[in-house]
């Protein structure tokens, strides 16, 4: 059903209702009855019609709670669905890094085998050659017998002595064909030494070269991971921007419907007590036409009435009261239920929050032990890489030696069998083939420890990539259950503030009948003594008179503040004219840049604070810690406290000056008895004459401004204020990283009030300036806005444009040190003030 049918439907009822009451009373009425005798129908008919519209609002209410549900819904459904689409992108991502890597290892073992084939053409060709010098050799040996033989078979009758000089020629012929050989061994082996050189430097560049390309790999895949997880919290800081601004809005559409269903209900409500009222007059006249001709039966039917009257009052008011106790005593029954309800959950949430946090604190100490470990695994991998490196130079040192040990032997031996010049070919191709043999055993084995080692390579990076994915998940995990925590505390107390509202309304509401029914009752007591036209004229005229006396009263108000603020005005440019030559000479002078200065309209002592970046806001670690630190005090803090220092970014500001301590009641008093300003904050109400080296208190944004336009200066901005505090080292607290009591006055210095503004010099910030912390709050030129720091300019920000609050910065003495951090933002409306807010000023040279 929709709210306009079920509108008309009470229409329809009370239209009916009335039908039914004005026949009942017109067959009541043929025996001529008093004016006393209609009352309690009246009475009954305003009793129904109050109950009908509690019955529709309490149907309204349900129905957008139904909407704002299905709304949830909705959301969470959305929210999930982005969530598979952020998982799937994911997956894709690392499937196509891993193909990448498939690819580069195939490409290796490619180049790998290119290269095992091309050592087997070598080792081809060399035995090639080996083969040619054995045949060479097989026929400069048959030569050689053909030529002994046709020498013999010439000359038989030769000397011996000739013989044998041709022996030694032959020998010596043979013997420098030995010297040939062996220097073509030695050619041969060198130019192997040089080829396994080459071979080695191959492998090792090689070697490096995959070692980059895998360190390539790991940090492209990091810095993917790393912008995935950015691009993941700006769309999460952007959905929380979205949230609440889709919440303002929602919360200014009820608002503006729930004004305009009061105005409506009240116009209704007006129109029918018109016509109550003009239903009334005619039965009065009716009633006096029939009184004069009545007169003493009447009189004896009024008292006979007059005790049913009271009778039924009597009853009917002991029936309200028993009713109304017990609905108070149900309603306070279902409270007190609802209450403990409440904190029921409360506590089993903040449980689960503690557990989460006990959780979130374990897994990360078991992700550092993890990680140390990994890099101990990392660090014992790589000594035994190096290790595994020396042993295979030591054994290929070792191989050389032997092999030229080998070699020499070989020679020896080679030496040995030409002499005998039978055996030497036979001796040559079994050491080539056992070196072959050599050789491609200790190649084998080299291609056997490369595809180990890749193997563990990829087993690592494997446990890695899985140990990585379970870590992001149970972050995920854990974040959104922190974040439906969150979201059901909003919701209950959402929920527990409308109920509250609720209550407050039939508190109103029943207070409002309780006194009309009096006002009734009152008028029927004077209707039995007096006459009733008089007195409801009177009763009306009066009524009138308080609606015109109380629009006066505003309309007096409206022009006495718009005559301060005119009269104000002309004060403040009467004495801005008188210090015109001052601040020109004031700016003159300052344009040399003294690092301290004194004010000479106000006699304020201010610090130069030069140009520069700084690191403005907290960081989500920050906010952490300082919600942690804000539960120690308080249980029921929440994250949206400080989620508006978000995020932390560099803003850069020009030279500028600030006063070194807040505005004291003795520079207060002097701006309002130079200028006869007349402050819409009462300041003198927390002053005395021991306080006049005091923060002036009490006074609010337009004081603040009022003064800073009279001493030629301005409110800081968020930005000046913060870098003033927190200086270009990003302190938490003005003077360092930890907290320390008796450097501010705060809660925990139990003095209850403010104290000197030069009490606490040890407490200065990193450009020396005082009271930064503690002490009072300190109202800022800025408007709020919680979005801001997303949006704002990175140079000298001025802060929004608009808005419905001012900024007030550096916590009071009645404040926990979470609120007196440097980045805590805290905001008013401009036209509050109380005894611990005041102010500081700033003078800008440009």
């Amino acid at each position: 059903m929709k709210i306009s049918n079920l509108v008309k439907l009470s229409i329809i009822l009370l239209i009916f209702i009335t039908y039914v009451g004005s026949g009942f009373t017109q067959e009541s009425s043929s025996p001529p009855v008093s004016a006393s005798t209609s009352t309690p129908l009246s009475d009954i008919y305003v009793i129904m019609f109050i109950l009908i519209l509690l019955i529709i609002g309490v149907i309204i209410l349900l129905w957008d709670q139904v909407k704002i549900a299905e709304k949830e819904k909705k959301k969470e459904a959305e929210e999930e669905e982005k969530k598979i689409l952020e998982l799937d992108t994911k997956k894709k991502l690392e499937l196509e890094t891993d193909r990448e890597v498939l690819e580069d290892d195939k490409k290796k073992l490619e180049e790998g085998k290119k290269l095992l084939e091309e050592v087997k053409k070598r080792l081809e060709e060399e035995a090639k050659k080996l083969a040619e010098d054995r045949k060479k050799l097989e026929e400069e040996k048959k030569k050689i017998y053909e030529e002994q033989k046709k020498i013999v078979e010439r000359e038989p009758e030769k000397s011996l002595e000739e013989e044998r000089k041709s022996l030694i020629e032959e020998r010596k012929k043979l013997a420098e064909e030995k010297e040939k050989i062996e220097k073509e061994k030695a050619r041969l082996e060198e130019e192997q030494k040089r080829d396994e050189e080459e071979k080695r430097l191959e492998r090792d560049k090689r070697r490096e070269e995959e070692r980059r390309r895998l360190d390539e790999t790991q940090k492209r895949r990091e810095e993917e991971r790393r912008r995935l997880d950015e691009t993941q919290k700006r769309r999460e800081e952007e959905r929380r921007r979205l949230d609440e601004e889709i919440k303002r809005i929602e919360e200014r559409k009820k608002l503006e419907e729930e004004q305009k269903k009061r105005e409506e209900e009240r116009r209704r409500l007006d129109e029918e007590i018109r016509e109550i009222e003009e239903r009334k007059k005619l039965e009065e006249e009716q009633k006096r036409e029939e009184e004069t001709k009545l007169l003493e039966e009447e009189k004896k039917k009024r008292k006979e009435e007059r005790r049913k009257l009271d009778e039924e009052i009597k009853r009917l008011e002991d029936k309200k009261r028993l009713e109304e106790e017990e609905n108070r005593e149900e309603e306070r029954r279902r409270l007190d239920e609802e209450e403990h309800r409440r904190e029921e959950e409360r506590k089993r949430l903040d449980e689960e929050i503690r557990e989460i946090e006990e959780r979130k604190r374990t897994e990360e100490d078991e992700r550092i032990e993890e990680e140390r470990r990994f890099l101990e695994e990392k660090q014992r991998r790589e000594e035994e890489r190096k290790r595994l490196d020396e042993e295979i130079r030591e054994i290929e040192d070792r191989k050389r030696l032997e092999e030229e040990e080998k070699r020499e032997e070989e020679r020896k031996r080679l030496g040995e069998e030409i002499k005998l010049e039978e055996e030497p070919v036979k001796l040559t191709e079994e050491v080539l083939e056992k070196r072959r043999e050599e050789e491609r055993r200790r190649l084998d084995e080299e291609i056997r420890e490369i595809e180990e080692r890749k193997k563990l390579e990829e087993d690592v990076k494997k446990k890695e990539e899985e140990e990585v994915k379970k870590r992001e998940e149970e972050r995920r995990r854990l974040d959104e259950e922190i974040r439906e925590i969150e979201e059901r505390k909003k919701l209950e107390e959402e929920i527990k503030k409308k109920e509250e509202e609720e209550a407050k309304k039939r508190e109103e509401e029943r207070k409002k009948l309780d006194e009309e029914l009096k006002k009734l009752e009152e008028k029927k007591k004077f209707q039995k003594e007096t006459k009733v036209e008089e007195k409801e004229e009177e009763v009306l005229f009066d009524i009138e008179e308080e609606i015109k006396r109380l629009e006066e009263r505003e309309k007096k108000h409206q022009e006495e503040k718009k005559l301060l603020d005119e009269e104000n005005r002309k004060k403040l440019e009467e004495s801005r004219r008188k210090n015109e030559e001052e601040l020109t000479r004031i700016k003159s002078e300052l344009l040399t840049r003294p690092s301290i200065f004194v004010h000479p309209i106000d006699k304020a002592e201010m610090i130069l604070i030069p140009a520069g970046e700084f690191i403005m806001g907290s960081s989500e670690k920050e906010i952490y810690y300082a919600l942690q630190e804000a539960r120690e005090y308080y249980k029921g803090a929440r994250l949206s406290w400080f989620e508006i220092e978000l995020p932390d970014h560099i803003i850069y500001l020009d030279d500028y000056y600030i006063d070194k301590t807040p505005v004291t009641y003795a520079q207060y008093l002097r701006f309002v008895e130079s200028t006869g300003y007349k402050s819409q904050g009462d300041f003198m109400k927390y002053y005395n004459s021991e306080k006049d080296n005091h923060p002036v208190v009490n006074v609010i944004w337009e004081d603040a401004r009022a003064y800073a336009e009279w001493a030629g200066k301005v409110l800081p901005t968020e930005a000046e204020w913060e870098k003033a505090a927190r200086g270009n080292d990003g302190r938490v607290w003005p003077w360092g990283e930890k907290w320390d009591v008796n450097k501010c006055n705060n809660r925990f210095s139990n003095i209850n009030t403010t104290t000197p503004v030069d009490k606490y010099p040890h407490g200065a910030s990193f450009f020396g300036v005082i009271d930064m912390s503690g002490n009072v709050w300190e109202w800022c030129n800025d408007w709020y806005s919680a979005g801001y720091y997303e949006d704002s300019p990175e140079k000298n920000p001025r802060g929004p444009e608009e808005g419905l609050e001012k900024i007030l910065r550096g916590g009071s003495f009645t404040n926990y040190p979470n609120y007196l951090r440097t980045t805590t933002r805290y905001r008013l409306l401009p036209d509050n003030s109380d005894h611990s807010k005041g102010f500081r000023c700033v003078m800008r040279i440009i």
